[in-house]
């Protein structure tokens, strides 16, 4: 008896399996397995990105990132008018990232410690105060920064614009072709590309023909099986995520038991991250469950994916045969 005993504890411990971040089992690097991500954002808070852009956006189910400029806010200036701070408090209702441009639009590089600090709080305190959401990222006026500058500015938040694609038609000169080819680059490379556009008919870097802006809109919705458009703040929490987390892996058959494990800030970075685990999962039924969570689970056959809270449970995946 004790032969078949340590026979069947044998038998049993070699269908077990326990491993930290093992092959087959990851988090992909951008949401839903997606080859690229690609952030729509709009620098200074002008009208016409509630009046044109924002509309626009949703009607491919699309929401971007809006940089505010505190100062500007409610003005009314002849031939370049500003959103308003009800516009800006909708605009944030309807799923919008609205986020920091700094208060007065300064070149930070040259501030002192008291001008830094005042131009990106007031802007924060301004938007929280608007929106209900304090900034989780930042946008440097005139891409102007240092080490220092981008110090304090990243304080407390998921990421800040350090990188950024000009479109527009004044200065960037957009055309169909340029914009095919960008698109066209981002996902062959599977990046993160962050756009910086700023008036639709007017302001700097302006668009002769709007409607170009648009048909990009179409032209990525055409391909959002392979690029994930999400705001700046959605992406860069989950690409920090992603770079952070740790996974502890047990198998036993066709159980998975997955705890993950995330060194950030809970508070900020909340963002799910998609789960991928390679097998032959073709004609089998998949169930997972994150405590007493059920998370729905896409199978592809030779894969699963599911989506999960980094900071939450251990995520639990059984396979049967059974429909």
């Amino acid at each position: 008896m004790k032969q078949l005993f340590f026979l069947l504890v044998a038998i049993c411990l070699s269908q077990m399996v326990y491993a930290e971040n093992p092959t087959g089992v990851y988090v992909t690097p951008f949401r839903g397995d997606k080859k690229a991500a690609i952030s729509f954002t709009y620098d200074d808070g002008m009208l016409c990105h509630y009046t044109d852009v924002a509309p626009q956006l949703e009607k491919r189910g699309f929401r971007g990132t809006f940089w505010i400029i505190g100062a500007n806010m409610d003005k009314n200036e002849p031939g370049y008018p500003w959103m308003t701070w009800q516009q800006v408090a909708e605009l944030s209702k309807r799923g919008h990232e609205m986020s920091n441009h700094s208060w007065n639009h300064l070149n930070m590089t040259e501030l002192s410690n008291e001008e830094l600090t005042y131009e990106i709080f007031k802007c924060d305190s301004a938007l929280e105060a608007t929106t209900g959401k304090k900034p989780i990222t930042f946008c440097y006026p005139f891409n102007a920064m240092n080490d220092f500058v981008v110090k304090v500015s990243s304080a407390n938040r998921v990421g800040t614009r350090t990188f950024q694609v000009g479109q527009g038609q004044e200065v960037s000169h957009c055309t169909k072709e340029s914009l095919t080819a960008w698109l066209n680059r981002v996902i062959e490379v599977g990046e993160w590309s962050v756009t910086m556009t700023h008036g639709t008919t007017y302001g700097y870097d302006k668009w002769e023909n709007p409607e170009l802006l648009w048909w990009l809109y179409d032209e990525v919705k055409a391909r959002e099986k392979e690029v994930w458009v999400g705001t700046f703040a959605e992406v860069a929490a989950y690409r920090e995520e992603c770079a952070k987390v740790a996974l502890r892996v047990r198998r036993w058959g066709q159980h998975w038991t997955i705890h993950p494990t995330l060194n950030l800030d809970e508070r900020i970075f909340t963002e799910k991250l998609t789960l991928r685990i390679d097998g032959d999962f073709a004609g089998k039924n998949v169930t997972a469950r994150q405590g007493k969570q059920a998370l729905q689970v896409t199978n592809n056959g030779n894969h699963i994916l599911l989506d999960f809270s980094p900071s939450g449970r251990a995520v639990r995946v059984k396979v049967s045969t059974e429909k």
